[in-house]
């Protein structure tokens, strides 16, 4: 929620600085391709706050911060997605040894350490082999704001749809404000910011609205949903039921 606020204060920033029509007049001469304008990626706020700055100290002291975002959420997403895979390990959708846990840290550090070489091979494809693989590991952004919705809604029903499950999990699930339960809030403000940032995503001023369908958001569930079949089907032969998983928070 904080980086969704300072992320609002950026476009805030932005378009109060230089303008929708230019910021989307730039976006679209590097879809199209203009030998002006040699965008090795999407332009960034940052590096287009040189045209719209004219002081040099605050064009370098938006990219720096902007920097510094950058770096911030590429934590917390390290964070975040090394707890989902030891989740996933958890509940058998992944081998049982991405769940150990360091005894000193207390941290999944094999979870992690999976994570750190996907991250690279991320950064060498998008780098150095951009193209169409590029380009859907990119645009799966758009795919992953649907999950968030999708968890948005479960996070606000999950109180009322779920009673008995709720009312035995962890106080720190059940904590209320007003009579509100907690996590029903937070699954609102995921719900909202996930309906704001995909439909900034596919806004078609900005992009190409099927292109980002058909190589953003498809792949991610059409992937997902094969993985899933096949861990389905191997832990089924194991006698393993996938679908008792989810019932008890945590599941036994």
């Amino acid at each position: 929620m904080i980086f969704v606020a300072f992320e609002t204060l950026i476009v805030i920033v932005m378009y109060l600085g230089m303008g929708p029509s230019f910021a989307n007049a730039m976006a679209m001469l590097w879809y199209v391709g203009s030998s002006n304008f040699p965008w090795v990626t999407l332009p960034q706020a940052a590096g287009l706050s040189i045209f719209w700055v004219p002081n040099p100290f605050l064009s370098s002291l938006y990219s720096l911060t902007y920097m510094g975002s950058g770096m911030i959420i590429t934590i917390a997403i390290l964070f975040i997605y090394t707890r989902n895979l030891f989740a996933w390990s958890f509940d058998r959708l992944m081998p049982a040894a991405l769940a150990d846990v360091n005894p000193k840290t207390g941290t999944p550090f094999k979870a992690t350490f999976v994570m750190i070489l996907i991250a690279i091979f991320f950064d060498y494809v998008v780098t150095y082999q951009y193209g169409i693989v590029g380009s859907m590991l990119t645009y799966m952004t758009a795919g992953l704001m649907v999950v968030y919705i999708v968890i948005g809604i479960a996070g606000m029903i999950f109180p009322y749809r779920r009673r008995e499950v709720f009312e035995a999990s962890h106080p720190a699930v059940t904590r209320k404000i007003s009579g509100i339960p907690v996590i029903s809030i937070l699954g609102l403000l995921t719900l909202i910011s996930g309906v704001a940032v995909e439909y900034a995503l596919l806004l078609p001023a900005i992009t190409n609205f099927g292109y980002i369908v058909a190589t953003g958001i498809l792949p991610t569930f059409l992937i997902g949903a094969i993985l899933y079949a096949i861990i389905w089907t191997v832990r089924r032969r194991q006698g393993i039921n996938l679908e008792f998983v989810g019932k008890l928070i945590p599941p036994e």
